[in-house]
């Protein structure tokens, strides 16, 4: 499944610690980053259509995984940020294979259960409304 396009990924990363690499790479590259970072998303995801909540999400760790690959011909260590960051994505995918974590569902409206919010009106006053 696509997540992200080059045009979203360069426009979230090309500031900060990678800018120059961005502004390097045609979009045939940022295209084939995009494609495995979202096999393996796919690859640890439940089957089914995402929700637009949960498809949201998961563009952004397809982002932040692109982000990495893209990098990677840099030797960056375990603790720069754009390894940590993609690292911390991989922990992510992980947790949701294992039911840890969950991807929204459908809108509450859909799925029904949701919270009523309505309340009874509050009195201000002395009357006979019970207010102050």
């Amino acid at each position: 499944m696509v997540y992200a396009t080059p045009v979203e990924l360069r426009a979230r990363y090309l500031v900060g610690l990678d800018q120059d690499e961005f502004a390097l790479r045609d979009d045939a590259n940022l295209e084939q980053a995009l494609a495995a970072a979202a096999a393996e998303i796919d690859g640890y995801r439940l089957p089914g259509t995402p929700s637009p909540a949960a498809l949201l999400i998961l563009k952004d760790k397809c982002l932040t995984l692109a982000r990495m690959l893209v990098n990677q011909d840099q030797a960056l260590s375990a603790e720069h940020p754009i390894v940590r960051d993609g690292l911390r994505v991989f922990t992510w995918l992980k947790d949701l294979s294992r039911g840890v974590v969950k991807l929204p569902a459908a809108d509450a409206e859909d799925v029904g259960g949701g919270a009523d919010w309505a309340s009874a009106p509050t009195a201000w006053g002395r009357g006979e409304g019970g207010g102050l």
